[in-house]
């Protein structure tokens, strides 16, 4: 089943019987680049969106859709991803999410987890926690953000993908951010992932920029996007 498919019929199951009051709510679009420090040349290109429909005030559905592309490798990769979120308070969110990650027409990789955000005076803070059906896997991640003013702030994430045949992938990643324009964001990042993959153990620096657009009521989705392969440098 191609993964357009299966993400409608989540998306369908999860909307049917909620709430009248509905509408959308808000959303994002985005394009990146990162690339490895060292001799390896490691490059990957993002373009990623994300859109929520509310229903009420309490209960809301998140779609995601990304591609990214590692120009080395030459290997592509598309992710979908559906969460189901409840709004306990303008500051605080719980959610659940489902999503489909395809590497090159490979097979497609499940993964599925619960979320929660928190967002206070210039704080955010967000975290994640699911697993992965295809290689018994489990994905894990943090995201804190506080902005020094309307324009300008940063970010510091964490994020993990921990495989059980022995393969363990972690990324940190501090990113600056300046808005130029209502709601339109740049942004430059560098970081460092390490690879544990067998018996060999490293660390390896990355630089990144990007540029984001958010739109909406919301100025954006609740929920940050999730992929098995998001570990990898870059946003």
């Amino acid at each position: 089943m191609q993964i357009t498919t299966k993400l409608s019929i989540v998306f369908l199951l999860m909307s049917t019987g909620l709430a009248t009051a509905q509408g959308f709510t808000g959303g994002d679009i985005e394009l990146s680049y990162s690339q490895l420090t060292d001799e390896s040349d490691l490059n990957k290109t993002s373009f990623e969106g994300s859109f929520e429909y509310g229903f009420g005030d309490s209960f809301a559905i998140q779609g995601d859709l990304a591609t990214h592309s590692f120009d080395t490798s030459g290997v592509d990769v598309l992710t979908g991803t559906v969460h189901g979120i409840y709004h306990a308070s303008e500051q605080l969110a719980f959610g659940a999410f489902y999503g489909i990650e395809d590497v090159d027409d490979a097979g497609d990789a499940e993964f599925y987890g619960l979320e929660a955000a928190y967002a206070f005076d210039r704080f955010d803070l967000e975290g994640y926690v699911g697993d992965v059906e295809s290689g018994d896997g489990t994905i894990f991640g943090l995201r804190s953000a506080y902005s020094f003013n309307d324009r300008i702030g940063i970010d510091l994430d964490f994020d993990s993908l921990d495989i059980d045949v022995g393969a363990d992938v972690s990324t940190l990643t501090l990113r600056g951010n300046y808005t130029f324009v209502d709601n339109a964001i740049i942004y430059a990042e560098l970081g460092t992932t390490n690879f544990d993959i067998g018996t060999a153990d490293t660390d390896e620096a990355f630089v990144g920029v990007g540029f984001k657009i958010n739109f909406g009521d919301k100025g954006g989705a609740t929920f940050g996007r999730r992929g098995i392969l998001d570990v990898f440098p870059g946003s």
